[in-house]
């Protein structure tokens, strides 16, 4: 087993090195900083407990059973960091301290069953944790597991809801899209669920032996996660400001706003017309808060409009003006050696990916493919 002590002590480094990174870190949102720099710590500390648990534990007995109870901290702390990122108004509250009540019982029950234990106690307990079907070793190992899953799920849930919200608020794609953190969680459930396998073949005893292969993929994966998060934060454009807790309260509020069927025509007529005739979607950061000043509305009822009358989302609205105006200036260009990528530009969007999702979302086409037949 010795070959895995080189790529082991690798993948160590670089959570390590990530953490310390983002601990002294002054640039962005400090306290997701911290939130982040601790999962990766925990990580790190993790893998060198998956180490010691191979090849330092049975000489030194007493250090075990002391970092793999961080695993009880990922789960809450990546929680966390997504609604750092999420509510520009985020911070650390009494209330949040309720996550930390699984990990300081696991503490105490640890402390009892093992810590105080005599040497001898200790070396026989780790001599058959690995070896003996236990559901009190395998189960909890399994609890573990599942309390990060459900972790991150709910994280994911999260940024799904985010979106819902600020698809209703903003016309820029990059405020909408949290890529790096949806890969982050999704790397991470992955590594998680991936020790089910482990979990489940020490459990059954499916083999009489430690599976070598799977720590070894294990550590792979490991590496895998880390170095492609390490190159996506170096392409990792300024996080936005994200929204506020209160703004998030009210939104539901905009769906059950009364609006008469009168005003809701005369609203709509009003928007429609002002879009048409003043184009307010070329500008490639317009939200419903600068819509509804321009039309000297409030956000709600720019809302309702939108949402209840026209049946879209801010969002979609705004796009669908923009693609509008592009599909004319591809076809009937003011100037002909006019690119698609400045067109794209001139319209409002800010980036390729979104300008060509909606371009197939409100035509069924691509640029390209409108460009080719206004062509013929």
């Amino acid at each position: 087993m010795e070959f895995l002590q080189t790529p082991i002590f690798i993948v160590i480094f670089l959570f390590l090195f990530v953490s310390l990174f983002l601990f002294t870190n002054n640039k962005g949102k400090n306290i997701s900083n911290k939130l982040l720099g601790f999962v990766f710590l925990c990580f790190g500390l993790w893998v060198w407990d998956v180490y010691a648990t191979l090849f330092l534990y049975d000489t030194f007995p007493h250090l075990a059973n002391i970092f793999n109870n961080l695993l009880w901290l990922i789960g809450p702390c990546l929680l966390l960091y997504t609604y750092s990122v999420i509510f520009e108004d985020f911070a650390l509250r009494k209330k949040h301290l309720l996550h930390l009540i699984p990990c300081i019982l696991v503490v105490i029950i640890t402390l009892f069953v093992y810590h105080i234990k005599p040497l001898d106690y200790k070396r026989n307990y780790l001599e058959h944790a690995m070896s003996d079907r236990s559901i009190l070793i395998w189960g909890s190992s399994a609890l573990i597991i599942t309390h990060v899953l459900v972790y991150i799920i709910v994280s994911l849930r999260s940024i799904g809801n985010y979106q819902n919200i600020i698809s209703n608020m903003v016309s820029n794609a990059d405020k909408i899209r949290l890529s790096w953190l949806r890969f982050m969680l999704l790397g991470s459930f992955i590594i998680f669920f991936s020790l089910i396998s482990f979990v489940v073949n020490q459990y059954f005893r499916w083999t009489d032996n430690l599976p070598i292969s799977l720590i070894y993929i294990y550590v792979i994966l490991l590496f895998i996660f880390i170095t492609t998060t390490l190159f996506r934060s170096l392409k990792q454009p300024e996080i936005f400001s994200g929204i506020s807790s209160e703004e998030v309260r009210n939104i539901p509020k905009y769906a059950r706003s009364g609006l008469t069927d009168a005003d809701s025509t005369a609203y709509t007529a009003l928007l429609e017309e002002y879009m048409k005739s003043e184009r307010p979607y070329l500008d490639p950061n317009l939200t419903i808060s600068d819509l509804a000043a321009r039309l000297n509305l409030t956000n709600r009822v720019i809302s309702q409009v939108i949402n209840n009358t026209l049946g879209f989302r801010f969002f979609d609205y705004i796009n669908r003006y923009r693609v509008d105006e592009a599909v004319k200036m591809i076809q009937n260009p003011p100037d002909p050696k006019m690119t698609i990528l400045e067109i794209m530009y001139e319209t409002g969007f800010n980036s390729k990916s979104s300008f060509n999702t909606a371009f197939k979302k409100f035509t069924g086409k691509t640029p390209s493919e409108i460009k080719r037949h206004a062509k013929k």
